[in-house]
């Protein structure tokens, strides 16, 4: 009879540890989806910044979201094989949703804004110089034609 209740303990303290694991693997997809969420909100404050949706550079647009798929899946994959040796379970897909939500609720509003100017402000940065070197080319190339 003790021996029936030592497995009966151990299979109830293995249960608790069980729910607890689960617990974790579950918050760990929360986060998962939260930084995934905000890896889509940095590629439409990209695409924002830059123009690329307004203007005729659909290919732009295709390998922006190509390689947002690839990211998210790779960042996805990767939580998966570290936290959980590579098995994929329901409830870590249900946390992923539930991560994604979340962030979407509560802040992708504000963090869509404050990447929208940095990468506003980055963009502008970087393209002066290159406006200016291709608004000398042209100044070199009217002289030239006046020759």
């Amino acid at each position: 009879m003790n021996t029936l209740l030592l497995v009966s303990a151990g299979n109830a303290l293995n249960e608790g540890l069980m729910i607890g694991r689960t617990l974790q693997l579950f918050l760990i997809m929360m986060a998962v989806g939260v930084v995934i969420a905000l890896l889509f909100d940095f590629f439409r404050a990209v695409r924002k910044a830059t123009k690329t949706a307004y203007k005729e550079l659909t290919y732009a647009v295709h390998v922006e979201d190509v390689l947002f798929a690839l990211l998210a899946f790779s960042v996805f994959i990767f939580a998966v094989v570290v936290f959980n040796d590579g098995e994929i379970r329901g409830y870590m897909l249900l946390g992923l949703a539930c991560g994604i939500l979340v962030y979407w609720a509560l802040i992708s509003r504000v963090i869509n804004k404050i990447l929208f100017w940095v990468i506003y402000i980055l963009f502008k940065i970087v393209s002066f110089p290159v406006k200016m070197v291709a608004r000398i080319k042209r100044m070199v190339k009217k002289r030239k034609e006046k020759n």
